[in-house]
Formats: structure tokens, sequence, C-alpha cells
């Protein structure tokens, strides 16, 4: 299997990958990337930007591997900077959802994009995603958004599913979302 392995810094994630496959590692660092080449000599080393790379090869491999630094995401990282006053606050690095959302458009291979739980609200998830619903395709998010405006993501995660309206819950029952919390196995129907 031809692998692209982006942001690869020493190989954390490579060491389990076995020596099977054709990798080509993209770290940006010179410094970390001589450490991967040492770790890994049979793989190809590139030191350059990851994103340029993706955009410019993503066609080539069988299967695509993304560790985007993760410091601007990280809620330990949101925590200290709201608890010290001096230390520099940053935006977050929002590349790690323009690289999914272009793989999910334009590359017919698999990828795994992985990083931290981030301290905001994800912006893909379940209710962002097309589902197909008595023979429409809907995005649950507009739909409830049609019926009260006012209605965002952040909802649930700042007040939980137990504070939404009447109307937003027979909507996302009938959708079959797991409004309950049940563990996955206590569940028949699964949203996907």
């Amino acid at each position: 299997m031809k692998i692209l392995n982006l942001y690869a810094c020493v190989g954390g994630n490579r060491k389990l990958w076995g020596e099977n496959h054709e990798i080509t590692a993209v770290e940006l660092k010179p410094d970390i990337a001589a450490i991967y080449q040492e770790l890994y000599p049979d793989d190809t080393v590139v030191v350059g930007d990851a994103n340029k790379d993706l955009l410019d090869h993503y066609h080539e491999f069988d299967f695509i591997w993304l560790s985007r630094p993760c410091t601007s995401h990280s809620r330990a990282n949101f925590w200290a900077s709201r608890n010290k006053n001096n230390r520099k606050k940053v935006m977050p690095d929002l590349t790690l959802y323009s690289e999914i959302i272009f793989l999910q458009n334009w590359y017919d291979g698999l990828f795994v994009a992985e990083n931290v739980k981030p301290y905001y609200t994800p912006l893909i998830t379940y209710l962002t995603k097309e589902i197909e619903h008595e023979g429409k395709i809907i995005i649950p998010l507009y739909e409830l958004q049609r019926e009260d405006k006012a209605f965002t993501i952040d909802f649930i995660e700042i007040f939980g599913y137990e504070e939404l309206k009447v109307s937003v819950y027979e909507k996302l029952l009938e959708w079959h979302f797991n409004v309950f919390g049940l563990p996955e196995s206590q569940i028949s129907t699964k949203q996907l």
C-alpha cells in the first residue's frame, strides 16, 4: 500500500505500520525530518509543506494520514491562555477542516485525520452531515434552524439535550439520533 504520512514529526503514528508499505513522510522541520529518517530509513522523507504536498500528490496514494499540529486546538492551551493574562491568545488553525473537506470531496482512497478534542464545538458533527430521511437527503442542522433560527450546535454542547425544545427532540428522534446518551450496544438503529 502507498501511504502518505503528513505532518509526520518523528513518526509516532508510523511505528505500528510495519515495513510492508511504501511510505512517504512529509515534515516541515529539517531537524525533525532527520530523526524520522533515522528511525525509518526505508521511507521517503520530504522536508516541506504538508498541506501543499497533499494538494499536489493526494491522488498518488492509497491511504493518507494527517496529524496536524494540535496546539491551537487543544483544551490545555486554551485553559492556560484563559488563566494567564500575559499568555498570547491564538486563533485555531482551521486548515485541518479544509484538508478533511478536500479529501472527502476529491480523494477516492482511505484517510485518517487525527487531532486532539478541541476546546470549541467541532465544526463537523452528525448534525452537519447529510442523512437520508423518507427518501430525501437533508442536513439536520439546517432543518432544525428552519424551525428555530437560534438553534446552534453549541446549544447542545453547552446545555445538553435536556434543555431542547420538544419539537427539536421529536425531530432528532425521528432522524434516529441518540438523544438519551444510550451506550451503542443498546441502540438498534444507528445514525451514520
